[in-house]
């Protein structure tokens, strides 16, 4: 599915007025971990105004066969959680400005944003160019771990995907959610031929000891995790220097509202926790500086350890997905590689890891 820029057009024109046109438009770039081939994002400028817009755009797809379990959310259940997001959190998400799920005029569904900065620049790619110093990387993990830590408060009743009608017999344990949701990743990618079976053998058999030495129970509150956020959905204002020898001012503008891929979860499960991170201004920011780290005990290691297991396998899930159903193969995108790479290495190293 590939969005004209006439119709981007239309749609700039049809929410912000006639003489909002279009300057420059492209499609984001798609590498991330929290791409998906059912959603696409289109950055859309308008010099003259000042102003940048993001187009979140998923096709019509009658008569699609359902899939096992992790398909990306809906665009209407996206809103849903965008709007509680806004108004009970301190996560900076895009002003959603249009939404059209009626397929009236166009074979697509859309979310239409107004973002907040027009040259912000994603915290990945400052990363990649050595653009920040030590302080200013280490201020913007501060603020983003305040951000996440706000994220969580966001509670449910049930644990599960939201708009998803919850399994009374588990949405109310943690880890009986988690074995299906891991375990459906597991049968559909088994029955593709994507991994191996002596692979998926071995962590059946160590989830078992998990699951009996109750690894996962220690989850007790719904709470909303974000996936597959990364510094790449992260965009960030570089101000100019207040003064002669001082330092640009670094801010988090917005996240790109890639929430197509959340749980009602452990917050654990939050993808900037995973291995190497969080780094030490991230935890701090998460703790809100009252001091200690997020992982004490070994079996809380071991437990995040499965956590980036099942984040492997929802990417191994997404590509064979998307190959599926005539995407491209994107067995070349780094996620890719990672994914494959990390898995044994996950399995490997829950052989003996500790549980109690």
């Amino acid at each position: 599915m590939d969005i004209t820029r006439q119709e981007a057009q239309d749609i700039v024109a049809q929410t912000e007025g006639d003489d909002a046109v279009i300057e420059q438009f492209h499609e984001v770039c798609n590498e991330r971990f929290s791409y998906t081939s059912s959603i696409r994002f289109y950055k859309i400028d308008i010099v003259l105004r000042n102003a940048s817009y993001l187009l979140a755009a998923a096709p019509k797809t009658p008569g699609s066969k359902p899939v096992s379990v992790m398909q990306p959310l809906s665009l209407d259940t996206i809103r849903d959680l965008l709007s509680e997001i806004s108004n009970n959190t301190k996560l900076p998400v895009p002003e959603l400005r249009n939404f059209d799920d009626s397929l009236a005029r166009y074979p697509f569904h859309y979310l239409f944003f107004r973002l907040p900065s027009q040259n912000a620049q994603s915290l990945s790619s400052l990363r990649s160019s050595s653009t920040l110093t030590p302080s200013q990387d280490a201020l913007l993990d501060l603020q983003l771990g305040t951000f996440i830590h706000s994220l969580h408060s966001l509670q449910n009743d049930w644990f599960g995907i939201p708009g998803v009608q919850p399994d009374e017999e588990v949405c109310y344990s943690w880890q009986d959610t988690f074995m299906l949701l891991l375990d459906g990743l597991l049968c559909e990618l088994e029955s593709s031929g994507e991994i191996q079976r002596t692979l998926v053998e071995d962590i059946r058999r160590y989830l078992s000891r998990a699951i009996g030495s109750f690894l996962f129970e220690d989850a007790e509150v719904p709470t909303l995790v974000w996936l597959t956020g990364s510094a790449d959905d992260v965009y960030v204002q570089v101000s100019e220097p207040c003064g002669p020898n001082q330092e640009a001012r670094v801010d988090i503008a917005y996240v790109l509202p890639t929430f197509d891929r959340v749980v009602w979860g452990d917050p654990m499960l939050e993808a900037f926790f995973m291995p190497p991170g969080p780094s030490k201004a991230l935890e701090e920011g998460y703790l809100e500086g009252e001091g200690g780290t997020l992982i004490v005990f070994p079996r809380q290691r071991t437990k995040r350890m499965w956590y980036t297991l099942f984040s492997a396998l929802v990417v191994l899930v997404e590509v064979r997905r998307d190959k599926e159903k005539g995407g491209g193969d994107n067995r070349t995108h780094p996620k890719f590689y990672w994914a494959r790479e990390i898995l044994p290495r996950c399995v490997e190293a829950l052989k003996d890891a500790p549980c109690h």
